[in-house]
Protein backbone atom coordinates (compact mmCIF):
# COMPACT_ATOMS: atom_id res chain seq x y z
CA UNK A 1 0.00 0.00 0.00
CA UNK A 2 0.56 3.66 -0.41
CA UNK A 3 2.64 5.01 2.65
CA UNK A 4 -0.09 7.80 4.27
CA UNK A 5 1.49 11.37 4.09
CA UNK A 6 0.56 13.29 7.41
CA UNK A 7 0.25 17.27 7.12
CA UNK A 8 -0.03 19.48 10.08
CA UNK A 9 -2.52 22.44 10.77
CA UNK A 10 -3.84 25.10 13.29
CA UNK A 11 -4.05 28.28 14.15
CA UNK A 12 -3.12 31.23 16.51
CA UNK A 13 -3.74 34.46 18.15
CA UNK A 14 -2.16 36.47 21.10
CA UNK A 15 -0.37 33.24 22.39
CA UNK A 16 2.04 35.84 23.77
CA UNK A 17 -0.39 37.30 25.38
CA UNK A 18 -1.88 34.34 27.17
CA UNK A 19 1.21 32.52 27.65
CA UNK A 20 0.99 29.42 25.31
CA UNK A 21 3.18 26.82 24.89
CA UNK A 22 2.86 27.59 20.66
CA UNK A 23 6.55 27.36 20.00
CA UNK A 24 6.53 24.02 21.89
CA UNK A 25 3.39 22.66 19.87
CA UNK A 26 4.38 23.79 16.52
CA UNK A 27 7.87 22.50 16.80
CA UNK A 28 6.35 19.05 17.81
CA UNK A 29 4.03 18.87 15.41
CA UNK A 30 6.43 19.84 12.63
CA UNK A 31 8.64 16.85 13.70
CA UNK A 32 5.89 14.42 12.74
CA UNK A 33 4.36 16.17 9.18
CA UNK A 34 5.56 16.67 5.64
CA UNK A 35 4.47 20.30 6.03
CA UNK A 36 2.88 22.19 8.31
CA UNK A 37 0.48 25.46 8.02
CA UNK A 38 -0.75 28.24 10.75
CA UNK A 39 -3.12 30.11 10.09
CA UNK A 40 -2.59 33.36 12.53
CA UNK A 41 -4.85 35.71 13.57
CA UNK A 42 -4.98 39.42 14.07
CA UNK A 43 -2.69 39.21 16.98
CA UNK A 44 -1.50 42.57 19.29
CA UNK A 45 1.50 41.18 20.34
CA UNK A 46 4.96 39.43 18.87
CA UNK A 47 3.45 36.22 18.02
CA UNK A 48 2.99 36.57 14.50
CA UNK A 49 6.81 37.67 14.65
CA UNK A 50 7.95 34.64 16.89
CA UNK A 51 6.28 32.55 14.61
CA UNK A 52 8.01 33.95 11.20
CA UNK A 53 11.60 33.52 13.01
CA UNK A 54 10.06 29.82 14.08
CA UNK A 55 9.76 28.96 11.01
CA UNK A 56 12.61 29.95 9.52
CA UNK A 57 14.60 27.72 11.61
CA UNK A 58 12.39 24.28 11.19
CA UNK A 59 13.95 21.66 9.65
CA UNK A 60 10.47 20.92 8.00
CA UNK A 61 8.31 24.03 5.79
CA UNK A 62 5.91 25.63 8.15
CA UNK A 63 3.61 27.74 6.02
CA UNK A 64 2.13 30.92 7.64
CA UNK A 65 -0.71 32.90 6.61
CA UNK A 66 -2.99 35.46 7.96
CA UNK A 67 -7.04 35.65 9.20
CA UNK A 68 -8.61 38.34 11.02
CA UNK A 69 -10.91 36.58 13.73
CA UNK A 70 -14.47 37.85 13.99
CA UNK A 71 -15.25 37.55 17.91
CA UNK A 72 -18.93 39.21 17.24
CA UNK A 73 -20.26 35.87 15.78
CA UNK A 74 -23.59 34.82 17.28
CA UNK A 75 -21.92 31.64 18.43
CA UNK A 76 -18.41 33.81 20.07
CA UNK A 77 -17.06 30.36 20.51
CA UNK A 78 -17.33 29.92 16.63
CA UNK A 79 -14.59 31.60 15.38
CA UNK A 80 -12.27 28.74 16.99
CA UNK A 81 -13.99 26.54 14.23
CA UNK A 82 -14.32 28.95 11.18
CA UNK A 83 -10.42 29.84 11.83
CA UNK A 84 -9.57 25.94 12.03
CA UNK A 85 -11.42 25.51 8.81
CA UNK A 86 -9.73 28.03 7.23
CA UNK A 87 -6.46 26.42 8.06
CA UNK A 88 -7.62 23.21 7.00
CA UNK A 89 -8.85 24.66 3.59
CA UNK A 90 -5.36 26.84 3.05
CA UNK A 91 -3.21 23.87 3.94
CA UNK A 92 -5.00 21.54 1.47
CA UNK A 93 -4.85 24.38 -0.95
CA UNK A 94 -1.32 24.65 -0.72
CA UNK A 95 -1.32 20.88 -1.85
CA UNK A 96 -0.39 20.06 -5.85
CA UNK A 97 -2.97 17.33 -5.54
CA UNK A 98 -4.80 15.35 -2.65
CA UNK A 99 -4.35 11.46 -2.98
CA UNK A 100 -6.65 9.33 -0.14
CA UNK A 101 -3.75 8.64 2.14
CA UNK A 102 -2.91 12.47 3.01
CA UNK A 103 -4.18 12.80 6.49
CA UNK A 104 -4.26 16.26 8.55
CA UNK A 105 -3.33 16.59 11.97
CA UNK A 106 -4.22 19.57 13.80
CA UNK A 107 -3.28 20.95 17.14
CA UNK A 108 -4.20 23.31 19.57
CA UNK A 109 -1.35 26.01 19.90
CA UNK A 110 -1.81 24.34 24.32
CA UNK A 111 -1.23 20.95 22.86
CA UNK A 112 2.72 19.08 22.19
CA UNK A 113 3.14 15.62 20.81
CA UNK A 114 6.02 13.76 22.27
CA UNK A 115 9.08 12.23 20.51
CA UNK A 116 8.87 8.73 22.23
CA UNK A 117 5.21 8.43 20.66
CA UNK A 118 6.44 8.93 17.03
CA UNK A 119 6.75 5.65 16.19
CA UNK A 120 3.59 4.28 17.25
CA UNK A 121 2.14 7.78 15.35
CA UNK A 122 3.31 6.06 12.24
CA UNK A 123 1.88 2.51 12.81
CA UNK A 124 -1.49 3.89 14.01
CA UNK A 125 -1.20 5.75 10.40
CA UNK A 126 -0.62 3.21 8.45
CA UNK A 127 -3.48 1.13 10.56
CA UNK A 128 -6.04 3.60 10.49
CA UNK A 129 -5.46 3.64 6.59
CA UNK A 130 -5.29 -0.10 6.29
CA UNK A 131 -8.61 -0.37 8.28
CA UNK A 132 -10.36 2.40 6.05
CA UNK A 133 -10.84 5.13 8.60
CA UNK A 134 -11.15 8.52 8.13
CA UNK A 135 -10.50 10.22 11.96
CA UNK A 136 -7.78 9.18 14.31
CA UNK A 137 -8.73 10.15 17.69
CA UNK A 138 -5.63 9.98 20.60
CA UNK A 139 -5.32 10.40 24.14
CA UNK A 140 -5.42 13.08 26.44
CA UNK A 141 -3.79 13.97 29.26
CA UNK A 142 -4.88 17.44 30.74
CA UNK A 143 -2.41 18.82 33.14
CA UNK A 144 -3.97 20.87 35.81
CA UNK A 145 -2.17 23.99 37.94
CA UNK A 146 0.84 22.34 37.84
CA UNK A 147 2.74 20.03 35.39
CA UNK A 148 2.34 16.89 38.26
CA UNK A 149 -1.08 16.73 38.22
CA UNK A 150 -3.43 15.78 35.45
CA UNK A 151 -7.62 16.71 35.64
CA UNK A 152 -9.71 13.27 35.23
CA UNK A 153 -13.26 14.51 36.06
CA UNK A 154 -15.93 14.12 33.78
CA UNK A 155 -15.74 17.70 32.31
CA UNK A 156 -11.86 16.31 30.77
CA UNK A 157 -12.34 14.64 27.77
CA UNK A 158 -10.14 11.52 27.60
CA UNK A 159 -9.88 11.40 24.05
CA UNK A 160 -10.45 13.59 20.72
CA UNK A 161 -10.02 13.61 17.32
CA UNK A 162 -6.57 15.12 15.78
CA UNK A 163 -5.67 13.45 12.61
CA UNK A 164 -8.11 13.58 9.61
CA UNK A 165 -8.64 12.32 6.15
CA UNK A 166 -7.79 15.60 3.54
CA UNK A 167 -9.49 14.33 0.62
CA UNK A 168 -12.80 14.08 2.62
CA UNK A 169 -15.72 16.88 3.81
CA UNK A 170 -14.63 16.17 7.16
CA UNK A 171 -14.51 19.58 9.36
CA UNK A 172 -14.05 21.42 12.58
CA UNK A 173 -17.23 22.71 14.79
CA UNK A 174 -18.32 24.25 17.67
CA UNK A 175 -15.49 25.91 19.67
CA UNK A 176 -12.69 23.33 17.66
CA UNK A 177 -12.92 21.17 20.41
CA UNK A 178 -13.38 18.32 17.41
CA UNK A 179 -14.75 17.36 13.97
CA UNK A 180 -17.38 15.64 12.75
CA UNK A 181 -19.27 14.23 9.56
CA UNK A 182 -15.92 11.07 9.47
CA UNK A 183 -17.13 7.67 8.69
CA UNK A 184 -14.98 5.48 10.99
CA UNK A 185 -12.59 7.06 13.43
CA UNK A 186 -9.24 4.43 14.46
CA UNK A 187 -8.54 5.23 18.29
CA UNK A 188 -4.81 5.36 19.00
CA UNK A 189 -2.84 5.28 22.34
CA UNK A 190 -0.65 8.34 21.32
CA UNK A 191 -0.95 11.00 23.78
CA UNK A 192 -1.57 14.35 23.69
CA UNK A 193 0.07 16.50 26.31
CA UNK A 194 -2.71 18.94 27.01
CA UNK A 195 -0.99 22.28 28.95
CA UNK A 196 -3.78 24.75 28.55
CA UNK A 197 -4.23 24.75 32.25
CA UNK A 198 -0.37 25.50 33.34
CA UNK A 199 0.56 28.84 32.67
CA UNK A 200 1.98 32.17 34.09
CA UNK A 201 -0.98 33.32 36.53
CA UNK A 202 -1.65 36.59 35.01
CA UNK A 203 -1.81 35.66 31.04
CA UNK A 204 -3.48 32.10 32.43
CA UNK A 205 -6.86 34.46 34.50
CA UNK A 206 -6.46 36.84 31.27
CA UNK A 207 -7.06 34.07 29.07
CA UNK A 208 -9.60 32.21 31.19
CA UNK A 209 -11.89 35.96 30.93
CA UNK A 210 -11.32 36.75 27.92
CA UNK A 211 -12.29 33.58 26.21
CA UNK A 212 -15.70 33.24 28.56
CA UNK A 213 -16.54 36.20 26.56
CA UNK A 214 -16.32 34.71 23.43
CA UNK A 215 -19.03 31.60 25.10
CA UNK A 216 -21.43 33.83 27.03
CA UNK A 217 -22.77 37.12 26.37
CA UNK A 218 -22.29 40.12 28.46
CA UNK A 219 -25.25 39.78 30.67
CA UNK A 220 -24.51 36.41 31.76
CA UNK A 221 -20.63 36.45 31.95
CA UNK A 222 -20.50 36.77 35.90
CA UNK A 223 -23.26 33.94 36.17
CA UNK A 224 -20.61 31.97 34.57
CA UNK A 225 -17.68 33.00 35.96
CA UNK A 226 -18.98 31.84 39.39
CA UNK A 227 -19.75 28.80 37.59
CA UNK A 228 -16.06 28.26 36.04
CA UNK A 229 -14.63 29.03 39.55
CA UNK A 230 -17.07 26.53 41.50
CA UNK A 231 -16.21 23.66 38.88
CA UNK A 232 -12.23 24.46 39.32
CA UNK A 233 -12.61 24.31 42.73
CA UNK A 234 -13.74 20.79 42.74
CA UNK A 235 -11.26 19.45 39.55
CA UNK A 236 -10.29 15.87 40.39
CA UNK A 237 -6.58 15.29 39.52
CA UNK A 238 -4.20 12.22 40.00
CA UNK A 239 -0.25 12.94 40.50
CA UNK A 240 1.99 12.71 37.74
CA UNK A 241 5.79 12.33 37.48
CA UNK A 242 6.02 10.35 34.47
CA UNK A 243 7.09 12.49 31.00
CA UNK A 244 6.96 15.47 29.66
CA UNK A 245 7.93 16.07 25.55
CA UNK A 246 11.84 17.10 25.49
CA UNK A 247 10.34 20.59 23.88
CA UNK A 248 8.61 21.21 27.18
CA UNK A 249 11.67 21.15 29.50
CA UNK A 250 12.88 24.88 29.29
CA UNK A 251 9.15 25.21 29.85
CA UNK A 252 8.42 23.51 32.89
CA UNK A 253 11.81 24.44 34.31
CA UNK A 254 10.84 28.16 33.83
CA UNK A 255 7.15 27.96 34.95
CA UNK A 256 8.11 25.56 38.09
CA UNK A 257 11.75 25.17 38.55
CA UNK A 258 14.35 22.32 38.82
CA UNK A 259 12.05 19.22 40.17
CA UNK A 260 14.56 16.83 42.75
CA UNK A 261 14.23 13.72 41.52
CA UNK A 262 14.68 11.21 44.42
CA UNK A 263 15.64 7.32 44.05
CA UNK A 264 13.16 4.96 46.36
CA UNK A 265 14.80 2.55 48.12
CA UNK A 266 12.40 -0.31 46.71
CA UNK A 267 9.11 -1.43 45.36
CA UNK A 268 7.05 -4.50 44.72
CA UNK A 269 5.16 -4.97 41.60
CA UNK A 270 2.53 -6.95 41.23
CA UNK A 271 1.42 -7.47 37.72
CA UNK A 272 0.77 -10.77 35.35
CA UNK A 273 3.25 -12.02 33.05
CA UNK A 274 1.82 -10.49 29.84
CA UNK A 275 2.42 -7.51 31.75
CA UNK A 276 5.99 -8.00 33.00
CA UNK A 277 6.79 -8.10 29.00
CA UNK A 278 4.63 -5.08 27.67
CA UNK A 279 6.86 -3.28 30.53
CA UNK A 280 10.01 -5.28 29.49
CA UNK A 281 11.28 -1.92 28.12
CA UNK A 282 9.36 0.43 30.74
CA UNK A 283 10.53 -1.14 34.14
CA UNK A 284 14.05 0.51 33.60
CA UNK A 285 13.11 3.60 33.73
CA UNK A 286 11.67 3.14 37.55
CA UNK A 287 13.73 5.27 40.06
CA UNK A 288 13.93 2.59 42.40
CA UNK A 289 17.12 0.96 43.76
CA UNK A 290 15.49 -2.50 44.24
CA UNK A 291 12.41 -3.56 41.77
CA UNK A 292 10.62 -6.90 42.94
CA UNK A 293 8.20 -8.33 40.51
CA UNK A 294 5.95 -10.67 42.09
CA UNK A 295 3.03 -12.41 41.37
CA UNK A 296 0.74 -12.57 43.94
CA UNK A 297 0.03 -10.27 47.55
CA UNK A 298 1.88 -13.64 49.42
CA UNK A 299 4.86 -12.32 47.73
CA UNK A 300 5.03 -8.92 49.73
CA UNK A 301 5.93 -8.26 53.09
CA UNK A 302 3.23 -6.66 54.83
CA UNK A 303 5.66 -3.59 56.29
CA UNK A 304 5.93 -3.05 51.88
CA UNK A 305 1.89 -2.73 51.25
CA UNK A 306 1.00 0.63 51.92
CA UNK A 307 4.46 2.60 50.60
CA UNK A 308 5.99 0.25 48.39
CA UNK A 309 3.91 -1.88 46.58
CA UNK A 310 2.00 -1.54 43.35
CA UNK A 311 -0.68 -4.12 42.07
CA UNK A 312 -1.10 -4.11 38.05
CA UNK A 313 -3.97 -6.62 39.01
CA UNK A 314 -6.18 -4.26 41.10
CA UNK A 315 -8.93 -5.79 42.88
CA UNK A 316 -10.96 -4.66 45.97
CA UNK A 317 -8.54 -6.35 48.30
CA UNK A 318 -5.58 -5.15 47.23
CA UNK A 319 -6.57 -1.58 46.30
CA UNK A 320 -7.13 -1.94 50.27
CA UNK A 321 -4.23 -3.58 51.34
CA UNK A 322 -2.38 -1.54 49.32
CA UNK A 323 -3.84 1.73 49.74
CA UNK A 324 -4.25 2.28 45.71
CA UNK A 325 -6.65 5.36 44.35
CA UNK A 326 -5.32 5.35 41.15
CA UNK A 327 -8.92 4.55 38.89
CA UNK A 328 -8.72 2.32 35.47
CA UNK A 329 -9.59 5.40 33.57
CA UNK A 330 -10.68 9.17 33.57
CA UNK A 331 -14.34 9.61 35.32
CA UNK A 332 -15.91 10.76 31.36
CA UNK A 333 -18.78 7.93 30.87
CA UNK A 334 -16.74 7.63 27.22
CA UNK A 335 -12.83 6.65 28.61
CA UNK A 336 -11.58 3.73 27.81
CA UNK A 337 -9.00 2.23 30.51
CA UNK A 338 -5.32 3.81 30.68
CA UNK A 339 -3.01 1.91 28.63
CA UNK A 340 -1.05 -0.28 30.68
CA UNK A 341 2.33 2.10 30.99
CA UNK A 342 -0.23 5.19 31.75
CA UNK A 343 -1.66 3.26 34.00
CA UNK A 344 1.71 2.38 36.00
CA UNK A 345 2.88 6.12 35.74
CA UNK A 346 -0.67 7.16 37.43
CA UNK A 347 -0.05 4.34 40.34
CA UNK A 348 3.39 5.13 40.79
CA UNK A 349 3.07 8.92 41.05
CA UNK A 350 0.30 7.79 43.80
CA UNK A 351 3.51 6.46 45.90
CA UNK A 352 5.96 8.95 45.10
CA UNK A 353 8.11 7.26 42.76
CA UNK A 354 9.42 8.66 39.87
CA UNK A 355 10.55 7.98 35.92
CA UNK A 356 14.58 8.57 34.99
Amino acid sequence: MVLPQLYGFGIIRNAVKYDYPFQESFASLARVTQKTHILAGDSSDETNQILKEMAQKSSTPIEISHSIWDTKLADGAQVLSVQTNLALQRLKSSLPSLSDSDWGFYLQADEVLSEEDEDLLKRDLISAQEEGCDAISFRYLHFWQSHHAVAINKKWYPHEIRAIKLKSSIESWGDAQSFRHHKKVYYSDVVIYHYGHVRKQEAYQEKKEDILKLYHAQEKLKKYQKREKKLDNITETLSYFGHHPAVMKERIQRLEGNFEKKVKDKLYLLSSEAQKEELKDFLPRLMVKELHLVSSLKDIPFSSYKNESISLKPNMLSNFLLNEKTPLKMRSSFAQNFPIKMLLTFKLSEKGILLL
